[in-house]
Parts: structure tokens; sequence; C-alpha cells
């Protein structure tokens, strides 16, 4: 049996959120963790520097 697993990637850093299985979402995943997909996909440790020099 083949399996695919997904997952988002910060567009900044390169870092990998959850992995999704077939069936599962992995931007519904991902903003579980606290990570923003709204176009462009950050990590929650790119969001906090985001905050913190705005």
């Amino acid at each position: 049996m083949i399996e695919i697993i997904k997952r988002c990637v910060c567009d900044r850093c390169g870092s990998c959120g959850p992995e999704a299985l077939e069936s599962e979402d992995p931007v519904t995943l991902a903003q579980a963790e606290g990570w923003r997909c709204d176009g462009e996909d950050l990590c929650p440790a790119c969001i906090a520097k985001d905050n913190s020099t705005a």
C-alpha cells in the first residue's frame, strides 16, 4: 500500500508543519498548531518574529 503524506512548509524559513495523511487537510492541521495559511504559509516562529518587529 502506498500512503501519501502532505504538510505545510513555511514560505520564509522552510520549517515543516505536521504530517497529514491522505484523508486529512494539511492546512487545517497546521492552523491548529498555530500556523497562518492565508496566501503565505507562516510557521508560529515566523509569526512571532513578525509580531515582535511590528
